[in-house]
């Protein structure tokens, strides 16, 4: 995933391609057009963050503001199509703050536990030197 600036003008720039792309094909995006943004922004997510989560709000931020950049440029001009990426942007099952959600779990669950104290061999001093 490509991504442009930060915070709040954060873009995803392949994503960004890929709807201008599918707006200019039939002068407004399909609803396949849709899902299959929808579906490689959520995959290039999980590809990109297995094992780490650094940069993941950025990137989330990121898909935002493309999709919401889409919307507001009146590439998405179907009903259909507009409540499809607005779900996504949405709360919910599926959702993109979903998606995130479970980006973070699994990195979580991937990282080694930490030895701490209980790794630690402690021989006491008497039993060293055989006294």
């Amino acid at each position: 995933m490509n991504i442009k600036g930060k915070g709040d003008n954060a873009i995803a720039t392949n994503l960004l391609a890929d709807l201008a792309v599918g707006a200019q094909s039939g002068n407004t995006l399909s609803i396949s057009e849709t899902e299959a943004a929808i579906g490689t922004a959520r995959q290039e997510l999980k590809d990109e963050f297995v094992s780490s989560s650094r940069g993941l709000a950025n990137a989330e931020r990121a898909v935002k503001n493309t999709f919401k950049l889409a919307l507001e440029s009146g590439w998405v001009r179907g009903e259909k199509a507009a409540a499809m990426i607005e779900e996504f942007l949405g709360e919910g099952p599926d959702s993109l703050d979903d998606v995130v959600s479970d980006i973070r779990k699994e990195v979580r669950s991937r990282r080694p536990s930490r030895g701490g104290y209980s790794s630690y061999n402690y021989t006491p001093r008497s039993s060293r030197w055989g006294t």
